[in-house]
């Protein structure tokens, strides 16, 4: 999965908390323009998208229009949006999204 965040400190404290998950490949990047670049680079493995609550709906558009425009056949899923922004709930949705 690809994380699309914008503050480092966050950053680490969700992949941390993903990590107790198990066999789960998470990347985090803290721009669009690196997210872009993981993606391109793990292409074969991203099955999940996960954008932070400090990207404007503008900004989440976009992500979605960029993977659409690279061929990247993602789920999304969107804390703060699709669900309260919360640890334990983040990694629920991530296990429900990956089927784990």
């Amino acid at each position: 999965m690809v994380i699309f965040g914008g503050n480092p400190l966050r950053r680490d404290e969700v992949l941390r908390h993903l990590a107790t998950i198990g066999d789960l490949g998470a990347f985090a990047a803290l721009s669009e323009a690196e997210g872009y670049e993981l993606l391109l680079k793990h292409r074969a493995r991203v099955r999940l998208v996960l954008i932070g609550g400090a990207y404007s709906a503008e900004q989440r558009q976009r992500i979605k229009a960029w993977c659409r425009a690279h061929q990247i056949v993602t789920t999304f899923t969107e804390p703060g949006l699709d669900y309260a922004y919360d640890n334990v709930l983040i990694k629920a949705h991530v296990k429900q999204a990956l089927g784990l």
